[in-house]
């Protein structure tokens, strides 16, 4: 075989496999915006103002024991301390519950000391705020991407 068409040969391999390969690649943030995120029940590890909080690729959700519902964006360096966005202004007397406990299990190891970490924390499904009207819940679940609220 010949230099030119060895060449050719590999720069049509290379066209079909990158193709093939940012096809792939293209879809993957498709499949992620579906994946349901637990969220985490403060058992010491957060403020003591914050009931729950779900890490989602486009922020973190914050849900306070008012029922205040924050997402903190992440800034350039990827910190959650970019802007916040509120989800719910007027939640006052809603006392948020973990709904449909999930089997997924977080464990937090900051810092060095051994006594400040927290292993295998309680993750639920979604988040009840109860009812926010006659005859209305409201229910939050964490998505890849975004946070879904349920009335």
């Amino acid at each position: 075989m010949t230099r030119g068409k060895l060449a050719l040969l590999t720069a049509a391999v290379l066209f079909l496999f990158t193709t093939d390969l940012y096809g792939a690649i293209e879809s993957v943030p498709n499949a992620l915006s579906d994946l349901r995120i637990p969220f985490v029940a403060n058992q010491g590890q957060m403020a003591p103002d914050i009931a729950f909080s779900a890490r989602t690729m486009a922020g973190t959700v914050v849900v306070k024991t008012d029922g205040t519902v924050r997402i903190l964006m992440p800034d350039s360096l990827g910190n959650a301390s970019g802007a916040a966005v509120e989800l719910s202004a007027s939640t006052n007397g809603l006392e948020p519950v973990g709904k449909d406990l999930s089997p997924t299990r977080v464990s937090l190891f900051l810092g060095d000391d051994p006594a400040a970490w927290r292993t295998r924390l309680t993750t639920y499904r979604s988040v009840s705020l109860g009812q926010v009207s006659e005859r209305i819940s409201m229910e939050l679940k964490a998505l890849g991407t975004s946070v879904e609220q349920v009335f």
